[in-house]
């Protein structure tokens, strides 16, 4: 059997909340950081979540629409309890809103642009704003919470399906 391709001008696969987790673990390596993503900690919950071999916690909030970005200046974020536990805090946005920051956004806070590669095929990020380091080091303690609202959360989620 055949493949037929449709002709015409390539389109751009659309980038979702999946994809941008997977390019983001991609460029922050889970081979030497414990990764996480949709986890609570600090009073909330973080799309993704990185915990370095030194013990310093990164948060990363992925934002996909302008709408969505701008509704995030509504929410207690910055007042969450243990917040001082995130090292460096990023937004992670497609490429068509990485120069338009929002007047919100703190100077401290990173920007990582997620855009396709028509070149490769396949989605990659590049810093275009640096995080600046805050915070302490979390303890063994706090990163086996992380571990273990990951792993609670999966089980609950596979137990529902029953």
């Amino acid at each position: 059997m055949a493949i037929i391709r449709k002709k015409g001008p390539f389109e751009e696969p659309k980038l979702t909340e999946s994809i941008a987790i997977t390019t983001l673990a991609l460029r922050f390596n889970p081979w030497r950081n414990w990764i996480f993503h949709n986890v609570h900690f600090c009073g909330g919950e973080m799309d993704f979540a990185l915990v370095t071999k030194s013990m310093y916690l990164a948060e990363v909030e992925i934002k996909l629409t302008r709408a969505d970005w701008l509704n995030d200046q509504k929410k207690r974020k910055w007042s969450g309890i243990n917040r001082h536990k995130v090292s460096r805090f990023y937004y992670a946005v497609p490429e068509s809103l990485a120069d338009n920051i929002p007047d919100f956004v703190p100077e401290e806070a990173g920007i990582i642009s997620i855009q396709f590669g028509s070149y490769h095929g396949k989605f990659y990020s590049s810093e275009k704003r640096k995080a600046k380091r805050k915070g302490e080091k979390i303890s063994e303690e706090d990163l086996l919470k992380l571990k273990e609202s990951i792993y609670y959360k999966h089980w609950k989620g596979r137990f529902r399906e029953l």
